[in-house]
């Protein structure tokens, strides 16, 4: 569990992020994630359980790096849907059956076929994003621990999870090839 004023003050930091800083952080956080991916090897298939860590969930400290890579391409993809849907002002009832509790769960069988599939995963983020001229929206989209966030915070979110995830990568690399 997040601290309260942690809660409070992500949602002010997004809103002073620029999309340009939020399109850089997302690219280096690739950039790490592909280097941990080539030294990890088919060590990368090892459940490792990492020291409790501020954002990550006690259910999801004992992943293998590829289940990881996994929880993040279905979190890529998500929000790639959500951004679009808050800036053209769509109907959100269709992110209604997304429980963001379970539906990140990575499938049970998580090979090398997750960097593949990460790395697309931001890709496709990557070419929604440059789709839209702006990522003003006046409607708004809850998060689970954050509260509502319009377009621009969501794509803030989406480079701040890959962050939040990247010390876990670190720590499996290291636990696991140790």
């Amino acid at each position: 569990m997040l601290p309260s004023l942690v809660r409070h003050l992500i949602p002010l930091k997004f809103k002073h992020t620029s999309r340009q800083a939020a399109d850089q952080q997302l690219e280096a956080h690739l950039r790490t994630y592909l280097k941990i991916a080539q030294k990890i090897g088919p060590d990368g298939s090892k459940p490792v359980s990492v020291p409790s860590m501020l954002g990550v969930d006690e259910d999801m400290r004992a992943w293998s790096f590829f289940e990881l890579l996994a929880h993040n391409t279905i979190v890529n993809l998500q929000i790639a849907k959500i951004i679009p849907a808050l800036v053209k002002n769509e109907n959100l009832s269709q992110f209604d059956h997304f429980n963001p509790k379970t539906d990140v769960h990575p499938p049970p069988e998580c090979g090398p076929d997750e960097v593949t599939r990460f790395e697309k995963s931001i890709r496709i983020y990557q070419k929604t994003l440059a789709r839209l001229d702006n990522l003003n929206s006046s409607q708004k989209r809850h998060h689970p621990v954050f509260g509502p966030f319009d377009a621009h915070q969501w794509h803030c979110m989406c480079a701040f999870h890959l962050k939040i995830h990247l010390k876990q990568a670190q720590t499996i690399l290291k636990l696991a090839t140790a």
